[in-house]
């Protein structure tokens, strides 16, 4: 299931030089006894599939950016005010070539769908084992649909639900009857009780439909529209001030940063109107920051051309890592 990685494959060593890629520990066949190391902080897993944004009408690509972003951020440079001490790379999971047996290719909508449940049991699977040792995963690539494996499991080992924020220009809350797909992990597990709060910034006025904000007002979910965001005088203060209306809660958290809340970046559902990179950043940074975080999701990115978005994904996972390593337990 797991395609364990090598390192020589993203980073190049340089004299006079540390990249992050050398203070990476990279996971081999022995990664169940690795978890036991008290070392090992963050784990990152590479998804390689876009079953789920297919499953909802959107578009493929995401099966193709773990590599890129991984590859962007172990040729970082290692300085003081960078580091990767704590991070540990499993490897990637290929559900394209996993599934590739599967019959009925090209597949339909009911195959894509029946096909993003099986990845949801595949998922759970891994994760119990990092939950039971106490690591965060660090889920890169895919779709959206995979925060619902993250969200299920965590609750799952702790044994209570979770709060989860969510920078995202849709709020993937779509009904659950009409089978899995990207856009309705956070209703999923809110319908199944693994989902105590969930908020999500950056939602784009023009992509919601009017029965999904009628049926998250009525479960109290919380919602920042970006249009409403940028008339404050400064946004990233006002999101951050937003925050902390659950920032003591007694629930773990999950973070969910989907690419195309972030404008101009390739993505699934890639929009010319979003977070600035920077804005995206810092709301990341102080996120990260907060007490008993469970996951990272960095979902929804495509590679382009000169892996710009890659890099920019990049920049992300470091906010998150460093944010997360200096911040609280």
């Amino acid at each position: 299931m797991i395609e364990h990685l090598e390192p020589s494959d993203f980073f190049s060593k340089r004299e006079d030089e540390k990249k992050l890629g050398e203070e990476l520990i990279w996971l081999n066949h022995n990664w169940l006894e690795s978890l036991q190391s008290p070392n090992i902080k963050c784990i990152i897993i590479g998804i390689i599939e876009d079953f789920g944004p297919r499953a909802n009408l959107g578009n493929p690509g995401a099966s193709n950016f773990f590599e890129a972003c991984l590859a962007k951020y172990a040729s970082m440079q290692s300085n003081d005010y960078l580091q990767a001490n704590g991070v540990a790379v499993l490897g990637k999971i290929n559900f394209t070539e996993n599934f590739k047996e599967i019959p009925h290719k090209p597949y339909n909508l009911e195959d894509l769908r029946e096909l993003v449940g099986k990845m949801d049991e595949q998922l759970g699977r891994l994760l119990a084992p990092i939950y039971k040792a106490g690591k965060i995963p660090i889920f890169i690539g895919g779709g959206h649909n995979n925060a619902y494996p993250l969200i299920k499991n965590a609750a799952i080992q702790s044994h209570e639900a979770l709060q989860v924020f969510n920078l995202d220009a849709h709020a993937d809350y779509r009904i659950t009857k009409e089978g899995r797909h990207s856009g309705n992990s956070f209703s999923m597990a809110a319908e199944q009780g693994f989902l105590n709060h969930y908020a999500v910034l950056g939602l784009h006025k023009n992509y919601n439909s009017q029965e999904m904000l009628a049926r998250m007002e009525a479960q109290k979910v919380q919602a920042l529209f970006l249009e409403d965001l940028q008339e404050e005088e400064n946004p990233v203060a006002f999101a951050k001030s937003w925050i902390q209306v659950k920032k003591h809660s007694k629930y773990a958290i999950g973070i969910d940063l989907d690419i195309d809340s972030i404008e101009n970046l390739n993505s699934s559902a890639r929009s010319p109107y979003g977070f600035k990179l920077t804005e995206a950043r810092k709301i990341l940074t102080y996120l990260a920051g907060l007490s008993r975080i469970s996951y990272f999701n960095l979902t929804e990115g495509i590679n382009d051309k000169d892996a710009q978005t890659a890099k920019a994904a990049a920049y992300l996972l470091g906010d998150f890592i460093n944010a997360k390593l200096n911040g609280p337990n």
